[in-house]
């Protein structure tokens, strides 16, 4: 039952994807208590670099299981990510500042927006494989 779950590339990536939040979300938090509460953003921001590279590997290797292309698939990767960043970086202030949502709960109202895009941006751009038809191999 659950080796047949786990074969779900789409099931792997919400379990890696979660795990990468979570990590994420403990290091906002932990930077928001260092760093102290007027500094959200800064927390938000190096939060996220940590989490950059532990998510590439985790997606990488674990949800698509792709190989070769390391530098081609970090950089892609790191296209999705900063545009999820962005949304992200939009978000934030606009929860706390406009709607005076604390920035604890702020930040994971936000994540969940932007995980849901980024599968597809991840399948179909950071990690993707052109498959026998699209190369014109077909007979390979």
């Amino acid at each position: 039952m659950i080796s047949n779950l786990l074969a779900n590339e789409k099931v792997r990536f919400l379990i890696i994807g979660g795990v990468n939040t979570v990590v994420g979300y403990l290091l906002f938090a932990f930077f928001y208590w260092i760093l102290g509460h007027e500094q959200y953003l800064l927390a938000y921001i190096v939060s996220y670099v940590f989490a950059l590279f532990s998510g590439f590997a985790l997606q990488r290797v674990i949800v698509f299981k792709v190989k070769g292309q390391l530098l081609l698939d970090f950089f892609r990767y790191t296209i999705v990510q900063l545009g999820s960043f962005g949304v992200n970086l939009v978000l934030l202030p606009l929860l706390v500042e406009v709607f005076l949502v604390t920035p604890l709960l702020a930040q994971a109202i936000a994540l969940f927006i932007t995980v849901v895009g980024s599968y597809f941006a991840h399948r179909y751009f950071s990690f993707h494989r052109k498959t026998k038809a699209e190369t014109g191999h077909e007979n390979d």
